[in-house]
């Protein structure tokens, strides 16, 4: 299950029945099982309540709902929860916006926005508010490239 304190925003359902939510503005702790301190500004990797976000946007699931992708906009990254151990992990991104395509946190985002998810599972890809263009994420190892638009 996947839940928000503090949220301000409405539930969503996806295409498999999942129920989603995300808050634009406020920090939150993601619930598979428990995930996430909420810490306003924080931003960690680590196992269920040590992990940290930062104004998460976005969430998106695997079909079977194994695993969780957030997407951060203040944080500029997007994270990865293993559902069944509520592992977090920084997938690509880091806290310091910019546009640089990259692996992992060597990649730099400006505000992500949405998320989506391949039907086959193997890229993510992810608007950016900021960066006004769409890019491609390989969930494999994180790497980020251009997909569409043109970063201004």
């Amino acid at each position: 299950m996947i839940a928000l304190s503090r949220c301000r925003a409405l539930p969503s359902r996806d295409l498999f029945g999942s129920v989603c939510m995300c808050a634009l503005t406020s920090h939150f702790r993601l619930r598979a099982s428990a995930t996430g301190t909420g810490t306003s500004g924080s931003d960690s990797d680590g196992v269920g309540m040590t992990a940290q976000f930062n104004a998460p946007a976005s969430v998106v699931a695997t079909p079977d709902g194994s695993i969780v992708y957030v997407g951060q906009s203040t944080g500029n990254a997007i994270r990865k929860v293993v559902v069944a151990s509520r592992v977090v992990t920084t997938l690509a991104g880091q806290p310091s916006a910019g546009s640089a395509d990259g692996t992992g946190t060597s990649a730099q985002f400006y505000s992500v926005q949405g998320l989506a998810l391949s039907a086959d599972q193997t890229m993510l890809y992810a608007s950016e508010h900021n960066g006004q263009r769409i890019r491609q994420v390989r969930v494999s190892d994180g790497r980020v490239t251009p997909f569409v638009g043109v970063y201004n």
